[in-house]
Order: structure tokens, then sequence, then C-alpha cells
């Protein structure tokens, strides 16, 4: 099922119009939590354009079953006390129907149980520990692979389909590229690879140019698992890695949620899988509200409802424990001469 034609119906409210608004049409309030501030504050920019572009989308037809949505977004900073204090402010002051955050896996940890004793879902789409969605918790959906749907394919991949046995694994120095790298290297290990180097680095690494010359000296290397990106230059060519989102697919949502992100940004940006994910949550917001959300309960049982739906990522069907089980959102995706991608249908 897409949801491509169904939501459009729902368009942000901010500003000095907002208070006129909302007395004239009924609002379905959504809080963000997202990191504007600190090393991480990428995510909050790219996050910022995935929002805008889908309201923008939205808010260019009537209201759906009468309603629009209402966001207010706070920072937090990919910090757990920061996140925690955004989402008790926004509990209190705002009374979302659905709090949208946070892209780091310990800011998520914290806020979760917050969410869960005040009976508001949260709608992950950026943390990978697998605690968020194995601690038992009702009110927590995540469209993003957890660190077991990544790991699991990718070592299969690696080793039966490249038939690789050698591997570098390039991780962010966090609890979440963490259990990336752990949960690869136990399983390329395990069916016979070899892990040559484990290299991570920070949240402020932009130049990835000594990392991937690093690595070429360390002989054959057959595949690189995660966090490589194409700032690595010409080192990268022919390096194959798992992805959450494939802008080269040629599924028609793709290719027209790429085209609208050019044409609002630039003909020379593509979308990565953070802009994706943003636009993915507002969407499948929306698709809620289409099915007769209007507040959190009927927010979080339209959520836990939701199977097959087509997104820019892949497929969202919410298994009993709030983590999509679909993994279409896992893509692969090889490094070319020019550092384009090409996909790989895997």
């Amino acid at each position: 099922m897409s949801i491509a034609s169904k939501c459009l119906g729902i368009a942000l409210i901010t500003g000095a119009a907002a208070t006129a608004a909302v007395a004239r049409e009924r609002v379905v309030r959504i809080g963000v939590l997202m990191p504007i501030s600190g090393p991480a504050s990428y995510f909050g920019v790219q996050d910022k354009e995935g929002f805008d572009l889908a309201l923008d989308q939205l808010g260019k037809a009537p209201p759906i079953n009468g309603y629009r949505l209402q966001l207010q977004v706070e920072d937090s900073a990919c910090s757990p006390l920061q996140a925690t204090n955004a989402a008790k402010r926004v509990l209190e002051q705002f009374k979302p129907a659905l709090v949208i955050g946070e892209e780091c896996s310990d800011a998520s940890l914290a806020i979760a149980p917050i969410l869960e004793q005040a009976q508001v879902p949260l709608l992950n789409a950026g943390s990978v520990t697998m605690k968020l969605t194995e601690s038992g918790y009702k009110y927590v959906f995540r469209i993003f692979p957890n660190a077991e749907q990544q790991s699991l394919p990718l070592a299969k991949v690696a080793y039966q389909t490249l038939k690789a046995r050698t591997a570098v694994v390039l991780y962010e120095k966090t609890n979440a590229g963490n259990d990336n790298a752990d949960g690869f290297e136990k399983l390329f290990a395990g069916m016979g690879g070899k892990v040559l180097a484990r290299i991570d680095f920070g949240r402020d690494v932009n130049d990835f140019t000594a990392i991937a010359t690093r690595i070429a000296s360390l002989g054959r290397v057959d595949v690189l698992p995660w966090g490589f990106d194409q700032k690595a230059g010409p080192p990268a060519e022919g390096y194959v890695r798992i992805v959450q989102f494939d802008p080269t697919e040629q599924r028609p949502m793709v290719q027209n949620f790429v085209a609208a992100f050019r044409a609002r940004y630039g003909a020379d940006r593509t979308p990565s899988h953070i802009n994706a994910h943003a636009y993915d949550a507002i969407m499948l917001a929306a698709e809620a509200v289409r099915r007769g959300a209007t507040d959190a309960a009927s927010m979080r049982d339209q959520l836990a409802r939701m199977k097959d739906i087509e997104v820019t990522t892949g497929r969202i069907s919410f298994d009993a424990k709030g983590q999509n089980s679909d993994l279409s959102v896992v893509h692969f995706v090889e490094t070319q001469k020019d550092l384009s991608w090409r996909s790989l249908a895997w």
C-alpha cells in the first residue's frame, strides 16, 4: 500500500498565524526532538529539510479529515539530559499526540520511558540500538533498521554473495556504532571471515581521506561495512556498503522524492537517508491521521496496525515490539569511479 497520494491533506501551522488558525481548524500536534546544536547538529539540518518538504507537499491539499499537523520542534542536542528536558517540556506545554525523535540512540533511550509513562507514542527514525524496541515499550515505533537487522544481511551478503573473506569495520564512535560493529564482526567471523581492522571515528569527522588511505594500506579488503561515505574520495571506488535509503532506486516514490528534493534545495543535491527518514516520519503520521488518529491513544493504535506501507526508504510493517520488520529498508550500493552509487539488487 502506498501513502504517496493518500496523505496529501495535512500542513504545518507555525508562526504568528498559528493561534488564529488553530481556532478555526482542528489540529493533530506532533512534538519533534532533534539535534539542532552540538556536534550532531547536521542531523537536525537534514531532518528539517525532510520535514519541510513533506509538509510543503501535504499543505497543497485540503486538510485530511478536517485536521492539519502542528509541529513543535525542540533542540535535544543528541544528549540524554537535554533530550529528557525537551521531552518533558513538549509533553507539558504542547500535549502532543505523537513525538518524532531522537536521532541518537542514547538520547532515544532516555526519552522512551518518559513518553511511555505519558502514553504518548514515539516514532523513531534514526536510532539503531536494540534496546529501544527490545525493552517492552508499548508506545515506541521505529522505522530505522536496528543493529541486528543490519548486521545479519550485511554479513551474509559479504561472505556468501561477495565471497568476501576480509573486511574492515569502519564505524562511528558511539553506542550505536559499537553495536553495529560488534554485530557484523561476530557474524562475519563466525562464517569464516576475518576482520583486518576496526576503525572508529567521531561525529565531528568530515574528511575521510586519511582513513581511506589507511584502509588501502591494509592490502585487499573485500567489503567495508559501516559509516564510509563519499568524502573518502577515489580510495572509496569499488566499496560496497549498506544504506538505509538508496536515491538511485527506481521506484516512482523514490524518484519523485528525489526530484522534489532537488527542486526545493538545488539540482546538485541528493537526499540522504536522514532527509528520507524525516520525510517518511511525517508521511506516516499523516497516514495515521487519514486512518482516524486524532490523539495519542488513537495515534498509537493506528501506528500499531500499519502493515506494508510504502515509504521512500522501503516498506513499513510494525511488529508487536514496534520495530519495522520489513527488510526492504536495507539497501546495498557500490561506490563508482565518479563516486556515485550503483544500486545492488540483493
